[in-house]
Order: C-alpha cells, then sequence, then structure tokens
C-alpha cells in the first residue's frame, strides 16, 4: 500500500493526487512485486575535501545512501546533468 506523507507535504501529496484523480491504490503492484520506497532528506550537509591535483579538481567526501554524486559535483559545476 501506498504510504503518503504526514503534514503539510502529505496535504500537498493529497491535493495533487485528487486534482490528477488518481488514488494511492492505483499505485499497487500485482502479483509477488514490491515497490516501497523511502524519503529521502532535501537538503544535507557533509564534509567535502576539494583540491587541484595536475590542475584538475579533485572531491573527496561521503554521502548517505540515496543521494547522488552528480547533484552534489553540479553545485560546484553549475551545468545541466546532460553537460557533464
Amino acid at each position: 500500500e501506498t504510504r503518503l506523507g504526514e503534514g503539510e507535504p502529505g496535504e500537498i501529496e493529497r491535493a495533487v493526487l485528487s486534482e490528477a484523480g488518481i488514488e494511492p491504490s492505483d499505485f499497487s503492484l500485482p502479483g509477488e512485486f514490491d515497490s516501497k520506497g523511502t524519503r529521502r532528506a532535501i537538503l544535507l550537509r557533509t564534509d567535502l575535501e576539494a583540491s587541484f591535483a595536475d590542475g584538475d579538481p579533485r572531491f573527496a567526501f561521503a554521502l548517505p545512501s540515496g543521494s547522488y554524486a552528480t547533484v552534489l559535483l553540479r553545485e560546484f559545476t553549475k551545468r545541466g546533468p546532460l553537460d557533464l
């Protein structure tokens, strides 16, 4: 069963689904399939080390599971993912 958020995020989710005529049960999968997801932090902090080696930037950092390094590095390049 699809679980919607609580508080204000849940209210927004319910309003969007209602406006689109979608019920949470519409996301149910047949048979043995499972589609449990998690909610990820919209903002997180990480220790970041930046340096240059042979004129190229080098970055060292750790991110929690479900976070993407390309999102963090795009903040330094300020380019879209297709331009990297």
